[in-house]
């Protein structure tokens, strides 16, 4: 039922198979990915809601101040940590490429 990540009759993983283990991670982090896309939702949802208490009472409060402050950590917390897994596997993906590039193995395919 699974697929082994690497075909071990070869000297390096292809890059089918590191598209293919890739593709692996990025469903097992979806759901992961899904909660860093609510929490994002929930800080503009605050960030709206900042603004019209703002604009509504004509000053800003420290509750308005906080809530600003809040939904920029949430916001920063949620981007960083996508980025961070993001750049993690296009970095693998890289490192591949860079390999195979020197090595001027185009895996058969002309």
């Amino acid at each position: 039922m699974n697929k082994p990540v690497i075909d071990k009759d070869k000297e390096g993983p292809s890059l089918d198979d590191v598209i293919g283990a890739m593709e692996r991670l990025m469903r097992l982090f979806q759901m992961e990915r899904i909660l860093y896309l609510i929490f994002g939702i929930a800080s503009l949802v605050l960030f709206v809601f900042a603004a019209y208490r703002v604009f509504s009472s004509g000053t800003i409060s420290s509750t308005d101040m906080n809530i600003v402050l809040g939904a920029t950590g949430i916001s920063a917390a949620c981007s960083s940590r996508v980025v961070y897994f993001l750049n993690k596997a296009f970095g693998i993906v890289e490192s591949i490429v860079m390999q195979k590039v020197s090595q001027g193995d185009d895996d058969g395919k002309q």
